[in-house]
């Protein structure tokens, strides 16, 4: 299992061995690019161990490919590194036959800008979860995505395979998917893509369990329901978007283009009378609004308490505080929160404890107050007492004075940077102030 939390979307990830144990029969991966996130998805249909081998040298070129061209036009990057990778691994495939793939699918993902573009070779397949329904952007060969509990439609595979030839030509969007706030992007491959559209699989990405515990279940149910348990899942959930209308790529199946097209479009003329409907009720609110405190509140004549003449107020004068102190308290820093006292709960892991407190897990299992109270290799033990210091909070709430010393982009993503070094440096800071 791989889980990530970023600014604007969590990922998680999963891979299940099938029954031959070969690492290589399905892959993913998450990583970052001069262009943005990037999310890949490669199975082969191959069980030895030479197959293992190519879908690794699939998943490495891929990384290069964007991690090293920077020229391409950020609609295009995903589709030429598949094509790049493809005509690689043929390359391959002519010098030695042995090194020529049995199936292999890729999937490659790009999120810029709050946008997700992707191109596919092979059979694997990419969807997007609403608060509702779910719907395909890429599916998988012979499948459907309607209702029903069995996925499976007759057809014929034409996918077109990872090194298979000199030239490839994945499958690409025309234009980039938007997102909104609660959106879902899945990335499937195996039984995964057979049975995603199905009610048991849509309550459980609508149950607000973890992101991990979803993608778990997803292949748990997928490996039952097809008899074997090889297949992958990979999910993303996004959040603080600013995108505020889901925008689809033109030609997929899309919940906003079928609202649109059941919709009749209204001309300029109605706009404009509920423009001036709204405009007239807001009026008519503020004029009752004045009637009510005319006749009610106002009051044109008010009293007006006069003190006696013997009543003199004595001014309140503040003691004298010499200048080197009163410079001193201006100049002092702002203060550190307190620790916040926690008992640890069955089934909390420290990606639940982060999003609650924002404070990594190493400040945590660090903090003098909290030794030998972690297991091996500072495992969570349910029911001991902890205390949170949220002065390492990368959370406004929690840290208001010194939370940004702490955000994901100092700490790292996966809190890579949080250590001795780091908190030395930040109470160096403190000291300076």
């Amino acid at each position: 299992m791989t889980t990530k939390k970023f600014n604007t979307f969590e990922y998680a990830g999963e891979v299940v061995m099938g029954p031959s144990g070969s690492e290589g029969l399905y892959r993913q991966e998450s990583f970052e690019t001069p262009y943005g996130h990037v999310v890949i998805l490669a199975a082969n249909e191959g069980v030895d161990e030479r197959q293992a081998q190519i879908t690794g040298l699939a998943i490495e070129r891929i990384r290069y490919y964007l991690e090293h061209e920077t020229e391409d036009d950020v609609a295009k990057v995903t589709q030429n590194a598949l094509i790049y990778t493809s005509g690689y691994i043929d390359q391959l495939a002519r010098k030695d036959p042995e090194q020529r793939p049995v199936r292999l699918s890729c999937l490659c993902v790009l999120f810029h800008d709050e946008k997700i573009y992707y191109s596919r070779l092979g059979d694997v397949c990419l969807l997007i979860s609403t608060e509702k329904r779910i719907y395909p952007l890429l599916q998988a060969a012979g499948q459907h995505y309607e209702g029903g509990e069995s996925g499976e439609a007759e057809g014929e595979d034409d996918s077109v395979y990872m090194g298979q030839g000199p030239l490839a030509h994945p499958d690409t969007a025309p234009e980039a998917f938007e997102p909104v706030d609660g959106d879902k992007l899945l990335l499937g491959a195996g039984s995964v893509c057979r049975y995603i559209h199905t009610r048991t699989i849509k309550k459980i990405l609508q149950d607000p369990m973890p992101a991990q515990t979803k993608v778990s279940r997803v292949l748990r149910y997928a490996g039952d329901k097809s008899g074997q348990q090889a297949a992958a899942f990979v999910m993303l959930c996004f959040y603080n978007l600013t995108n505020t209308v889901r925008t689809w790529p033109e030609g997929h199946q899309a919940e906003g283009k079928k609202q649109a097209a059941q919709k009749p479009v209204k001309s300029d003329s109605s706009k404009r009378s509920r423009i001036l409907k709204s405009v007239l009720a807001v009026l008519g609110i503020i004029l009752v609004a004045y009637m009510f405190y005319e006749l009610f509140i106002y009051d044109p004549h008010p009293t007006v308490d006069v003190p006696r003449a013997f009543e003199a107020v004595e001014p309140v004068v503040s003691p004298d505080v010499p200048e080197d102190v009163a410079e001193a308290v201006e100049e002092m820093p702002p203060p550190l929160p307190d620790d916040f006292p926690y008992t640890v709960r069955t089934g909390d892991t420290w990606g639940l404890i982060y999003n609650q407190f924002g404070v990594c897990s190493w400040f945590i299992i660090n903090h003098p107050p909290n030794r030998g109270r972690f297991g091996r290799e500072g495992s969570l033990i349910a029911g001991e007492r902890l205390r949170i210091p949220v002065k390492y909070s990368g959370f406004a709430n929690m840290n208001p004075y010194y939370y940004s010393e702490f955000t994901t982009d100092k700490v790292g993503s996966t809190c890579e940077h949080a250590g001795r070094e780091f908190l030395e440096a930040f109470e160096a800071t403190i000291q300076s102030q």
